[in-house]
């Protein structure tokens, strides 16, 4: 039952002869990594057991976990404190593999902070010069006057070199590998109450071990490939995917691990409605609008031409429940974990999915639409899914 938010010889040798060659050039195209980033990635695809010891070899501390699926090391070292931070789809459960790995490095003045990021820039640079590398992105934001977008990384070092601070500043770098290795390199200086000075790296691929053959293409077909947002709809009563379509908004923020929704409602007495909009309540950045009708049905009035796309032949796993933004409405938060894996199940065989969830830093939103209210009828709702392409 359906809960509800309502509720031979020669041909031996001649194969060995192939592996071995066929190793011995993988083994020329594997990058020899050093540093931080190495280490990082020596993690993705352990054990969660073995990671205390890796971990205090490299002179962290022990554990601490949470309920955010996270484990938690840290360390003082060259003037800043650093935490190491690996997740799992479960953090209680040793034998789970580490699918995300990330570090922070707090502490240090602003030129210090530069510095280690110029450093830990140069083991990215290191990688991409001998990867195979599908996409790569480098941008900078300030004092909120939007971002400039560089077309290599030896574009961004140059303001990186330059940069003064002032109020609010962000340097990332992000790529991708054909193995679906995702790596990001950012600096985040903030002076506001409660803001971060940071320089941080993280690398993920949920894809480890799930047995899967298959990589990345370096094309993609996606209609909207390029635009702001990913929009999904997926039936709440029987998890079946309904189509996408993308939509463009007029002002893209990078800050925050969560896409800035503003919502506007309108208590359905006999007729109401809700929107979401991103960042700012304007039409230009107008992300949903669907209207809700009391002892009827109302319909989803925006975005519209809804295409179905095409279905990949394996997924990415789970990242766990905390990755799941459940937006509310009315200052409401909607929160049922228990929807998360199979709603996962169903859009993470998408392309059109997998093409933005590479390419977004922040958590995939999901919102449960109800058309009709009063009686209503579960049967009316859809999820209404939404990933960010940053």
């Amino acid at each position: 039952m359906k809960k509800s938010i309502f509720k031979t010889v020669l041909p031996l040798l001649a194969v060995a002869l192939f592996f071995a060659t066929s190793c011995e050039k993988e083994k020329e195209r594997t990058p020899e990594l050093s540093g931080e980033l190495a280490f990082l990635k020596s993690i993705i695809g352990q054990k969660q057991g073995a990671i205390p010891s890796m971990a205090n070899e490299k002179g962290f501390s022990s554990t601490i976990s949470n309920e955010y699926f996270m484990r938690l090391f840290v360390k003082e070292e060259d003037g800043f404190t650093k935490k190491l931070i690996v997740y799992a789809n479960d953090t209680n459960n040793n034998n789970e593999y580490v699918v995300n790995a990330e570090l922070y490095a707090n502490g240090g003045d602003f030129e210090a902070r530069k510095q280690l990021l110029k450093k830990w820039l140069g083991q990215l640079r290191q990688l991409i010069n001998s990867s195979k590398i599908v996409d790569e992105y480098y941008t900078f934001s300030h004092d909120y006057n939007g971002s400039k977008v560089y077309s290599s990384l030896d574009e961004m070092y140059d303001d990186i070199d330059i940069a003064q601070f002032d109020e609010h500043m962000y340097f990332a770098a992000d790529c991708r590998d054909i193995k679906g290795y995702q790596y990001s390199v950012c600096m985040w200086e903030d002076r506001r109450v409660g803001g971060g000075k940071d320089v941080s790296m993280q690398i993920i691929n949920s894809k480890i071990h799930d047995n899967s053959t298959d990589t990345i293409p370096y094309t993609n077909t996606v209609v909207g490939k390029n635009d702001d947002m990913l929009v999904m709809l997926v039936d709440y009563m029987t998890f079946r995917y309904i189509g996408y379509t993308t939509v463009n908004v007029a002002d893209k923020t990078s800050f925050g691990s969560v896409i800035p929704f503003q919502s506007e409602y309108m208590s359905p007495g006999d007729f109401g409605y809700v929107k979401f909009y991103y960042n700012e309540k304007k039409e230009s950045d107008l992300l949903f609008y669907g209207t809700i009708i009391w002892s009827g049905c109302g319909r989803m009035e925006y975005p519209t031409n809804l295409k179905r796309g095409n279905t990949a032949s394996s997924a990415p796993l789970y990242p766990g429940d905390s990755q799941i933004n459940w937006v509310g409405i009315a200052e409401k938060t909607q929160k049922d974990f228990s929807y998360g894996q199979e709603l996962w199940n169903t859009i993470s065989k998408r392309e059109e999915f997998q093409w933005f969830y590479s390419r977004t830093r922040k958590k995939v939103s999901v919102f449960c639409y109800q058309p009709s209210v009063g009686i209503g009828d579960p049967n009316d709702a859809f999820f209404v899914v939404f990933v960010e392409n940053q």
